[in-house]
């Protein structure tokens, strides 16, 4: 009778949530053992944390159209590496930047009759590490003409230090100093969770969970639980400011880890760079502006760099782009024309949680296809290594 009781309440309250029409966030990840996490293939459900948009993943694993790994007669192919920022949830498949890119590409004159697929490599929270084996592995069998990599300052930075990653940390793969070169550290893959049976046993569980609002209001209480109780993710090195999540990438690095984070970083970029070029593909650093450069509250802008001690809220922008032109990679800053949007409109381009809205993935999409159209020659040009940028440095701690 308690047992009959149980499954009659969970029936009722699983109903209750579909009468009312009550959705939860649904479950779309694999745990990977190459890449820490990917998007599960051929999940799909409901986005409603941010945005509000039902979420389908193709059966290779992109949230994307489904696509031919053999690459169509005169089609150019443009691969978008990034996060969640790229993978874009938040919003429908049509209104993401990637979706309205591919669409605006086919009438540049540039393209000279060529259709274009613009193909989305995006995965939340992915730092440039992954984003490099991402490249190495499953995009090369796509053969792209352009790589596209979107740089989020908030993941490709912290997301590059063990100590600095606090969204998945010692969960993913690494690149580390050793021997005077980067050498790649996959000990992560020893998790229990990522064992091959407990893999299997993850997607069973969450192709029923997707099914059940019930199932998935447990899994969203499991999720807030650790922050209902007070407790903030620990600190995995003591000697970090309380404050280095939201403050550590506007600052010009003092610590040992922020120092090693921006340096490696900047290797695995020129790593990136290269296994383009290594496929015959050009190569676009693009950085997307971080929440609190695209803020129209100045007041609160101000508070912010007068609490953690900041100069500028342009430093990483201004840094990257000398990188990039040091090393001859095209890049292409969208902080500018999106402030001056915000600025001249006092519309909001993003959701409350930091990602694009509709708006803002259309900002995106016309910047980005206005660089691309009017630079295609230049981007598809770049086939020749520069032998001197092939080295990983010697020295990442400094």
């Amino acid at each position: 009778m308690l047992a009959a009781g149980t499954v009659l309440a969970c029936l009722l309250v699983e109903v209750g949530l579909r009468l009312v029409n009550i959705r939860f966030d649904a479950s779309l990840y694999t745990p990977d053992r190459e890449l820490g996490w990917s998007l599960r293939p051929n999940a799909e459900g409901w986005n409603t944390s941010e945005g509000d948009a039902y979420i389908r993943i193709n059966s290779q694993g992109m949230r994307d159209e489904e696509r031919s790994i053999p690459k169509p007669p005169g089609t150019l192919r443009i691969a978008v590496l990034g996060d969640s920022v790229t993978e874009a949830r938040q919003v429908p498949l049509e209104e993401t930047f990637c979706f309205r890119l591919e669409r605006q590409l086919k009438h540049c004159s540039e393209m000279q009759g060529r259709d274009v697929q613009v193909l989305n490599f995006g995965v939340p929270g992915y730092g440039t590490a992954q984003e490099l084996l991402m490249l190495q592995g499953r995009v090369r069998k796509y053969k792209p003409d352009l790589v596209l990599l979107n740089f989020d300052f908030d993941t490709d930075l912290l997301a590059n230090h063990r100590l600095l990653d606090y969204t998945k940390p010692g969960g993913r793969p690494y690149f580390v100093e050793k021997g005077g070169s980067l050498a790649l550290d996959d000990s992560f893959r020893e998790r229990p969770d990522l064992q091959p049976q407990a893999i299997r046993r993850h997607n069973r569980l969450a192709d029923v969970m997707n099914h059940s609002r019930l199932l998935l209001l447990a899994e969203a209480a499991k999720t807030q639980l650790p922050t209902i109780r007070g407790r903030n993710a620990k600190k995995a090195d003591p000697g970090l400011p309380d404050d280095y999540i939201q403050a550590l990438m506007y600052i010009p690095p003092r610590i040992p880890p922020a120092l090693q984070a921006w340096t490696v970083t900047e290797e695995l970029l020129l790593m990136v760079r290269n296994e383009a070029k290594s496929q015959h593909a050009g190569f676009l650093l693009a950085d997307f502006p971080m929440a609190m450069q695209l803020s129209a509250d100045r007041v609160k802008q101000q508070d912010f760099m007068r609490k953690e001690g900041i100069d500028t809220l342009y430093y990483p922008n201004d840094r990257l782009k000398y990188f990039a032109n040091k090393h001859g990679i095209p890049y292409l800053s969208l902080l500018e024309p999106m402030a001056k949007y915000i600025a001249d409109h006092q519309q909001r381009i993003t959701f409350a949680g930091g990602h694009l809205n509709p708006t803002g993935h259309g900002i995106a999409a016309d910047v980005l296809h206005d660089y691309i159209c009017g630079h295609l020659e230049e981007l598809l040009g770049q086939v020749a290594v520069n032998q001197s940028d092939n080295t990983i440095a010697s020295a990442i701690v400094r």
